[in-house]
């Protein structure tokens, strides 16, 4: 069916566009949202992947024709590789356009920039309009230089200023994981002091080690004598090899009598093969996607009746704003809306 669907796509669009992912997701599923589609790639260089109400699919567009609020959302305009121009609401509020940061007026803090940490696009000293400054641009008063990635501040170095990632402790307590770690660190909230604390996995006893989450894809902090060690797959003996889990769900590891233990990730499996792949985490899953394999959350109704609880963690019902409830032996999505209006109701009938 979906050859089917691909020719007959092909025949029809020869005198307007060739298919896409994006021209393919011609309706959004339940639990999906319009952002769904601004992730989804275009064959077009100019034209990027958004959301159409008509079709209530994803549909490429230009930058002038994107929904006001979803301007950025386009593909940043690009000159000998290097970003000039974003597309950007119109003075009026009322339209997209191409932009660069010396013809903005406002919105500069929104403005993407070439580098993340040296460059940015901010207010001049009038206020009126917006202007490209770099941290290394300056000899004095850095901290008057905000990098454009919140995770790092412009400080002195031995010759002028320079960009460095802020400390653990200089987070905010909700934002302790926006700390950028090296390999065995993580930044996490002490609950005494209520501020972020760095935590080193070797600094820690052999019974702490599987407390953390050390997010790396191919290294676990693991007891190491009477402390705790970042080890990969090879350093595993057989009894213990596929028994490993990484913060990442794409890979695990595999023992076999001719390598030893070594790694094993949904991203090598061969196309056709994908499904072979079962992710430690029963949220996830290995699937082929655009002729390879990949991972991700599975849907509500993917999981099986004893797990449709897993699927209601904060950063999912942020996003689908719908809880995942057993039905009939199954797992559904469900209004959280709707439940909240129903208790409501109760209690406003006891309280008449």
């Amino acid at each position: 069916m979906t050859k089917i669907f691909l020719i007959l796509c092909f025949l029809l669009s020869l005198p307007i566009s060739y298919c896409s992912p994006c021209t393919e997701k011609t309706f959004l599923e339940e639990g999906e949202d319009e952002y769904a589609c601004f992730v989804l790639d275009t064959d077009s260089t100019s034209k990027s992947c958004s959301y159409d109400s008509t079709t209530g699919g994803c549909a490429e567009k230009e930058c002038s024709e994107f929904d006001p609020k979803f301007c950025r959302a386009a593909k940043l305009f690009y000159e000998d590789n290097k970003i000039t121009k974003n597309c950007m609401p119109t003075p009026d509020g009322k339209g997209c356009n191409y932009y660069s940061c010396d013809e903005l007026e406002s919105n500069c803090k929104l403005y993407q920039v070439n580098d993340d940490l040296n460059e940015n696009c901010v207010f001049n000293s009038d206020g009126t309009h917006c202007v490209l400054k770099t941290c290394t641009g300056l000899v004095s008063d850095c901290s008057s230089f905000t990098p454009y990635d919140s995770r790092y501040k412009c400080v002195s170095g031995d010759s002028g200023c320079k960009v460095v990632k802020k400390e653990c402790h200089e987070f905010k307590p909700k934002k302790c994981h926006q700390y950028v770690h090296e390999l065995g660190e993580k930044c996490i909230l002490d609950s005494e002091s209520n501020k972020c604390k760095l935590i080193h996995c070797e600094e820690l006893s052999n019974t702490e080690c599987l407390n953390y989450d050390f997010e790396d894809g191919y290294f676990t902090c693991y007891p190491d004598g009477d402390n705790c060690k970042m080890k990969e797959c090879r350093e595993f003996s057989e009894d213990v090899c596929e028994t490993i889990k990484f913060s990442y769900p794409e890979n695990k590891c595999k023992y076999s009598a001719e390598n030893g233990c070594e790694v094993y990730s949904c991203l090598n499996m061969n196309p056709g093969e994908c499904e072979d792949f079962i992710p430690f985490d029963p949220l996830y899953k290995c699937y082929e996607e655009n002729g390879r394999c990949t991972t991700n959350l599975k849907k509500c109704e993917e999981l099986s009746e004893d797990q449709c609880d897993l699927y209601n963690i904060e950063s999912i019902l942020s996003k689908t704003k719908k809880k995942c409830k057993k039905k009939n032996g199954q797992c559904v999505l469900d209004s959280k809306k709707l439940e909240y209006s129903i208790l409501f109701l109760i209690l406003l009938f006891f309280l008449l």
